[in-house]
């Protein structure tokens, strides 16, 4: 099964949980606590990521705006997105722990 969710839902992902915990140990990332070093650039992988452009006022990204056809501002922000993997890991499946007990 494959879902799109934010990481903000999510407590923990566990991936390579086996049967055998003594030799495999399970690889578990803490969306808040992940950095961009736990991510690769991979056009095939299974993370898309969302950085918004700008939050410098010196870069030509915070100068930019996004307009309604009367020229009216709009709360619209510009974002670049990319595909990627995490770090070490080179599998598709894991264990999610959401945030809320019900999921």
């Amino acid at each position: 099964i494959e879902q799109d969710l934010p990481l903000q839902d999510v407590r923990s992902m566990e991936f390579g949980a086996t049967v055998n915990l003594a030799l495999d140990k399970p690889k578990i990332f803490m969306p808040e606590s992940m950095s961009q070093s736990d991510f690769i650039a991979n056009d095939d992988g299974n993370v898309v990521l969302t950085c918004p452009l700008g939050g410098n006022s010196d870069s030509w990204a915070s100068r930019i705006r996004i307009l309604t056809s009367d020229y009216a501002e709009t709360n619209f922000i510009l974002a670049k997105q990319f595909r990627a993997s995490l770090h070490g890991i080179h599998t598709r499946s894991c264990v999610l722990h959401f945030h809320d007990d019900s999921r």
